[in-house]
């Protein structure tokens, strides 16, 4: 059982490695708002069929309630069901109505094409059907996604994309930024900014690795911090 020594209130479904993005999502919102939960690892390679039946995507993340054994699945339906379900656990989201909310709110819904671009760049360069232009628009097309992100996050004051505190902003986006740190590089020569090895890491990433409740579960602490410094660049 992860989180405290209290009743698990869920179980979470996720991927062997800890190397699925979507899963890492949920993982670092329950440790931020410090919710009990067991665990039940997936073998991606071989999913047993109780799974399959169960999570009719047959995809992780899944979590099932305690008390309700209800089945939710898709990672940004469950952290808004669990912002829902535990709002004072405390809540991630700034108050509805508010500025702040709207903000957190289009920064979420960015989110999606940010990924998605930078999927298309990271994996696109080792598609041999690819011609050279198509390679360079799937960069110009990332480039334009992150010059985005950081005038959205800039305009937050920081540390965090939100602002001064983690918010579940930063759980959607992070998974994403620490993975193209160390692919990028390899995959594409791509430093996300410079790659000088006293570069720091992004500031929502050096937030959430030095946020206590956030250390365990994060990747960002389990893959080689010397290989982040080296291989990113701030977002602001």
């Amino acid at each position: 059982q992860q989180g405290s020594a209290r009743p698990a209130a869920l179980t979470l479904y996720r991927d062997t490695n800890g190397w699925c993005p979507f899963c890492e999502r949920v993982w670092l919102q329950l440790a931020a708002k410090n919710i009990p939960y067991d665990e039940v690892l997936i073998d991606l390679q071989d999913k047993p069929a109780w799974y399959k039946e169960m999570v009719p995507t047959t995809l992780v993340p899944a979590i099932k309630m305690a008390q309700s054994d209800e089945v939710v699945w898709e990672s940004a339906d469950i952290m808004m069901r669990l912002e829902a379900d535990f709002p004072d656990a405390p809540s991630l989201l700034p108050p509805p109505g508010t500025p702040e909310r709207s903000r957190a709110d289009e920064l979420i819904s960015m989110c999606s094409d940010v990924s998605s671009a930078g999927a298309k760049f990271a994996y696109g360069s080792r598609n041999a059907s690819l011609t050279a232009d198509e390679i360079s628009a799937r960069r110009a097309e990332f480039e334009r996604q992150l010059d985005l992100l950081d005038a959205k996050a800039a305009a937050g004051g920081g540390p965090f994309l939100l602002g001064h505190d983690f918010s579940l902003v930063d759980a959607f986006y992070v998974p994403f930024l620490e993975r193209w740190a160390v692919q990028l590089p390899l995959y594409v020569e791509f430093h996300i900014r410079g790659g000088d090895s006293g570069t720091p890491l992004p500031p929502p990433m050096h937030a959430c690795a030095d946020r206590p409740p956030l250390v365990r579960g994060s990747v960002a602490r389990r893959v080689s911090r010397s290989c982040l410094e080296g291989h990113t660049r701030p977002l602001t």
